[in-house]
C-alpha cells in the first residue's frame, strides 16, 4: 500500500466525466445551478477513490476524520444542456492550518469551455470530538505505487481550457 503525502496532492488534478441527465435540468433543459456543486462534490469522492485509492467515507468511519465544507463560491460561465458530456476536475490549491482550498471546474468535454468553476474551503474535523484538526499528513492508498505522480498539475491542465476564471 502506498503512503500518499498531503503535499503530494497540491495542484494534482483529478478528473471524472458525467453526462447531464434529465432529472438534473430545469424545464428549459439547462443543468440546474445546484447540480454543479453536487457534481464537483460527488466527483471529488469518486476521483479520490478511483484515481488515488482513497475512500473518504472509510476515513471518516474508521479514523474519525471528515472534510466538511466551510464555505464555497461558484461562478457560472455557460449553460450545460441535457445530454451534454462534461468533464469535472478538481485539485487542492492550498493547505490551511485546519483544512484546505479545493478548486473545481466543470467543462464541456468536446469544446473544452468552462461551464462552471468554484472554490471550496474545507475544514478537517475530528468526528469523535467534533473539533477542527489539521489535515492528515499521510493517506493510505489501496494502490501499491503513488498514483498522484501520473496526474497533471493544475497549470498544465488549465492550458487547454477556454474561459478560465481570473486568478486561476
Amino acid at each position: 500500500m502506498a503512503q500518499l503525502k498531503m503535499e503530494d496532492f497540491i495542484d494534482r488534478v483529478l478528473t471524472t466525466s458525467e453526462r447531464v441527465k434529465f432529472s438534473q435540468a430545469d424545464p428549459y433543459g439547462h443543468l440546474n445551478t445546484a447540480e454543479y456543486v453536487d457534481m464537483v462534490l460527488n466527483h471529488r469522492l469518486e476521483a479520490l477513490a478511483t484515481l488515488a485509492g482513497i475512500n473518504l467515507m472509510t476515513l471518516a468511519e474508521l479514523d474519525g476524520i471528515a472534510f466538511v465544507i466551510h464555505k464555497f463560491s461558484v461562478n457560472l460561465f455557460a449553460p450545460s444542456m441535457v445530454g451534454d458530456k462534461l468533464e469535472i476536475a478538481s485539485w487542492i490549491a492550498g493547505l490551511q492550518s485546519n483544512g484546505m482550498e479545493v478548486r473545481g471546474i466543470v467543462i464541456g468535454e468536446e469544446d473544452r469551455k468552462t461551464r462552471a468553476a468554484g472554490i471550496f474551503d474545507f475544514i478537517t474535523i475530528d468526528t469523535k470530538r467534533g473539533r477542527p484538526i489539521p489535515p492528515p499528513e499521510v493517506f493510505e492508498s489501496r494502490y501499491q505505487n503513488n498514483p498522484l505522480v501520473s496526474l497533471p498539475f493544475s497549470y498544465d491542465y488549465l492550458e487547454g481550457i477556454k474561459r478560465i476564471p481570473d486568478g486561476w
